[in-house]
């Protein structure tokens, strides 16, 4: 009877030990705010220039056709009132810029265009196969309503956002169970409300992703675990001989 309960003491104390979790941070590359170059550092681009790290990838029928998002200075587009960039937490080393889109050529938003769901895609790398996190800024005409990382659902804190709430920033934070080793996507959805124009502003101030890996103390109980059962085995053997 005892021998069978240190046996229960020792698997429950295994599956602890085997479960109990580390986060290693893992490196992503290739992810950036809407509306900047591939410099390093990333610099806004020129009005009606093409963001080549977003795309729409789907959008309300009747939407404009074309796979170009344009980047928009609100100093040239002042209606409606979108939040300038320039005030963004950070932005002299951080930078930004709304886009808006699908639009073709090197023209500004679109006006009107249809209500509906905007699918604005952008993609990361990592070698990693653990969980991701990301946080930032972001703003949206009319309003962001959700966050798809690889196609699944990401659990998020600050949206939705305020319907026409594009003269305001919200802070977010988004958080998904898994990444892909090599390219992964991250969609921000835009739901346009009021048949005017449509666009999203990103700035991302963190993006980590992490892995559960036993950590060495948990292997080290399991080890002793282990040779402390063999030690009992074989402790009641040799009082067995004696007697």
């Amino acid at each position: 009877m005892r021998l069978f309960r240190f046996l229960t003491l020792a698997a429950a104390l295994a599956a602890l030990s085997v479960g109990a979790p580390r986060s290693n941070a893992g490196t992503i590359t290739g992810l950036f705010n809407t509306g900047v170059d591939g410099g390093s550092p990333p610099v806004v681009l020129p009005d009606n220039s093409t963001d080549t790290h977003y795309s729409v990838v789907a959008a309300p029928p009747g939407a404009p056709t074309g796979s170009a998002d344009l980047s928009v200075n609100r100093a040239t587009f002042p209606t409606p009132p979108w939040v300038s960039p320039s005030t963004l937490p950070g932005f002299a080393t951080n930078q930004a810029e709304w886009i808006s889109g699908p639009n073709p050529g090197t023209s500004g938003p679109v006006n009107p265009v249809p209500n509906g769901t905007y699918d604005y895609q952008t993609r990361f790398t990592t070698s990693d196969l653990g969980s991701i996190s990301l946080s930032g800024n972001l703003s949206a005409d009319d309003r962001v309503i959700g966050i798809r990382i690889n196609g699944v659902a990401a659990t998020t804190t600050g949206l939705p956002t305020t319907d026409q709430g594009y003269s305001t920033f919200y802070g977010f934070t988004a958080t998904a169970p898994g990444t892909i080793s090599g390219v992964n996507t991250i969609d921000f959805l835009v739901a346009n409300t009021n048949l005017v124009v449509e666009g999203l502003l990103v700035q991302f101030t963190s993006a980590s992703t992490s892995t559960g890996v036993p950590e060495p103390a948990s292997l080290l109980l399991l080890g002793s675990g282990l040779v402390g059962l063999l030690g009992f085995g074989g402790l009641r053997r040799m009082k067995k001989r004696v007697t």
